[in-house]
């Protein structure tokens, strides 16, 4: 069986959402696996975990099918107000969907 390259996966979504106009017209920055945001506005992506999904039978020389998560973290700052945040947050939010559709 062939080795899939979790790594190479990771940094494609991370191109997409880098490479997204209205991504870089809002300057955010955009990290592979950053433990905290390196400044606003911020968009992490992140291997999260590989599962089997559920009813497979455990045997030997049959396909096995996993459930492969990624994250994507999205957050930014305002000094006016929380609602200002996340009115921010949440316009990035929309175009990080978008770019990844």
């Amino acid at each position: 069986m062939s080795r899939i390259d979790y790594g190479a996966i990771t940094q494609a979504i991370h191109d997409v959402i880098a490479d997204d106009s209205n991504v870089r017209d809002l300057d955010a920055s955009v990290e592979i696996g950053a433990p905290i945001a390196v400044r606003f506005p911020f968009v992490g992506v992140y291997e999260g975990r590989r599962s089997l999904t559920s009813g497979q039978p455990l045997a030997v020389g049959r396909i096995t099918r996993y459930r492969v998560d990624w994250e994507v973290w999205v957050a930014d700052f305002s000094a006016e107000s929380f609602a200002d945040a996340a009115r921010r947050r949440n316009d990035l939010l929309g175009h990080v969907e978008t770019a990844l559709m």
